[in-house]
């Protein structure tokens, strides 16, 4: 999961601000803007990962590991995988967004999302391109 696109979703979240041992106002967490490179938005990428992983036992383990840093548990409930969805929580709160990834990485749900959602569209850039791999470079 990406740190800066959760803190730029979740800046105002209730449940954050209960676990900090002081008082600060809300306003001050949020960021002023978002530099995503690369980011990995899908809290849910486990699954894909099993799919992809055919009799891999190393990949597997390594999907047990991530579920257990991200949720605490290697087999994470749909809740706790939608406690972490960051494209979710898009909204007209999430501040100004710079993101770039390659084709093959663009989730047209979050595309979507910044379009609908944000206050102004002019100031959230997504930029994509072919990696250099998918052009054969």
């Amino acid at each position: 999961m990406d740190i800066a696109a959760t803190l730029g979703t979740r800046w105002n979240d209730d449940s954050l601000h209960s676990l900090l041992p002081f008082k600060i106002e809300r306003s001050l967490l949020k960021p002023k803007g978002l530099i995503l490179s690369y980011p990995q938005l899908d809290s849910d990428n486990g699954n894909y990962l099993k799919e992809q992983a055919g009799d891999s036992e190393l990949i597997k383990r390594q999907i047990d590991d991530i579920n257990t840093c991200l949720y605490g548990t290697t087999d994470p409930t749909e809740e706790l995988i939608k406690n972490r969805d960051i494209i979710g929580r898009v909204d007209k709160n999430t501040p100004p967004t710079f993101i770039w990834m390659t084709l093959t990485d663009v989730d047209d749900t979050l595309v979507r999302k910044i379009i609908l959602n944000v206050s102004v569209y002019d100031d959230h850039f997504v930029i994509c391109f072919k990696s250099g791999i998918e052009m054969g470079v």
